[in-house]
């Protein structure tokens, strides 16, 4: 990532964070709208769900600069989503459903630049989760 898309991701996430249980929430909604298969994986109430994500979220935000601080984490976060029964396809479903999230929070905020930091971001993230959860295999 480029010193540009950290700043667009930091200060999106900013203005986002003010409402970071409602962000949750509306994830987990699109989610279980667009993929409702998945929503036997997601133990326990919606609301906790909802903010352990944004806790996450803000987490990533904060090392976003420094990701190779944190690679290990996300690594063993995927190694942990094969307990939970997750798939590597559904990482496509939850990166569309976060994107459309953190669009509609921002509403005209959002740009194509925002879009390519956050879809850049996820994508990396993703890539680091899936190495976690197939070395685990």
């Amino acid at each position: 990532m480029n010193e540009h898309q950290i700043l667009k991701i930091k200060n999106s996430w900013s203005i986002i964070s003010l409402n970071h249980k409602e962000i949750g929430l509306a994830f987990y909604n699109r989610l279980f709208e667009m993929a409702p298969g998945v929503r036997h994986l997601f133990k326990g109430d919606i609301h906790t769900l909802a903010g352990k994500l944004t806790m996450i979220l803000a987490y990533v935000v904060s090392k976003v600069d420094r990701y190779e601080e944190i690679i290990d984490k996300v690594r063993h976060l995927g190694q942990r989503h094969n307990v939970y029964g997750a798939a590597p396809e559904h990482y496509d479903v939850v990166g569309a459903c976060l994107i459309a999230t953190l669009r509609e929070a921002l509403q005209d905020q959002w740009d194509a630049e925002t879009e390519k930091a956050w879809v850049t971001a996820f994508t990396i993230i993703k890539q680091n989760m899936l190495e976690g959860q197939m070395a685990e295999v």
